[in-house]
């Protein structure tokens, strides 16, 4: 498999946006036309129609949901590649990254809840959700609560195998995956598991990811699902990430190179796949 994106562009630094979203608060960092730097190429210099960049009325919006312990952070690489398409929203959930800590436990359906309720305060219109890990969970649980939200998915890594559902067997997985990360994904998620998350709340929130029922939840989504692992992926099996495609009415299965962090060591390939979503719903 080989990218085909554009070549990365120098752009201006995205813009930080603090969202209430009923009584917690997400933080998000936003890549949009007006952060593209002068002389980049944009939505707005290609036609309307044919292949290529999409015009200025057609831009999509990407939303990147990031997975435990998490943040924003370990979606930058792909999120400057997106960019240069479509608006790009990478979130940083209650309690993650820079976003203030919520004064109450949040499950899942929670966190679903805030990204659903961020999507419409800013009146994202169809944006292409995009979850990591952890992330594709909520994801999942949005769509099948709110189908209307939007119509189309990508989940990376999903979580959790039902086998693999203890404490124990998820950080064996991950130590695993370790041998396979690049340096920056490991310091990325290292940092903000330790210092910007923290283990009290890292361990309430792994209780929930446990507890859910992934496998019921994709079969409740109606929304077209492209359910991705990267092939050195042990947080995310082979066969069970093809068996999550195969329950989701509109699923897809698809193995890329990689370990669990994908998007950090392969950018151009995952922007590559998330942008083909985009040229098949239009």
């Amino acid at each position: 498999m080989s990218a085909t994106v554009d070549p990365p562009q120098v752009a201006m630094p995205p813009r930080r946006t603090t969202t209430p979203v009923g009584d917690v608060t997400i933080d998000a960092w936003v890549w949009d036309d007006a952060d593209a730097a002068p002389g980049a190429p944009s939505a707005a210099d290609a036609p309307a129609t044919g292949t290529g960049t999409p015009s200025a009325q057609e831009r999509p919006a990407f939303v990147l949901v990031h997975g435990l312990g998490a943040s924003s952070r370990y979606f930058r690489p792909l999120a400057r590649l997106l960019a240069a398409h479509g608006t790009v929203h990478a979130l940083d959930l209650p309690g993650f990254g820079s976003a203030p800590d919520p004064t109450r436990d949040l499950d899942i359906a929670d966190h679903a809840d805030a990204i659903g309720r961020y999507i419409r305060t800013h009146g994202i219109d169809r944006p292409l959700l995009v979850g990591h890990s952890m992330g594709s969970q909520f994801v999942a649980e949005l769509l099948a609560r709110d189908p209307d939200i939007t119509d189309s998915a990508v989940l990376l890594g999903p979580t959790v195998e039902p086998t693999g559902a203890t404490a124990k067997r998820q950080a064996a997985r991950l130590l695993r995956d370790q041998l396979h990360e690049t340096p920056a994904s490991i310091v990325s998620t290292m940092t903000d598991t330790v210092f910007r998350c923290g283990a009290g709340y890292y361990r309430r929130q792994l209780r929930h990811l446990l507890e859910h029922d992934m496998e019921a939840t994709v079969a409740a989504v109606t929304a077209d699902l492209l359910v991705v692992r990267g092939d050195r992926d042990p947080v995310a099996p082979r066969e069970w990430v093809h068996r999550l495609a195969d329950l989701a009415p509109h699923g897809t299965f698809l193995e890329m190179p990689g370990p669990h962090v994908v998007m950090m060591s392969y950018p151009e390939i995952v922007a590559d796949i998330i942008l083909e979503r985009v040229r098949a719903r239009s």
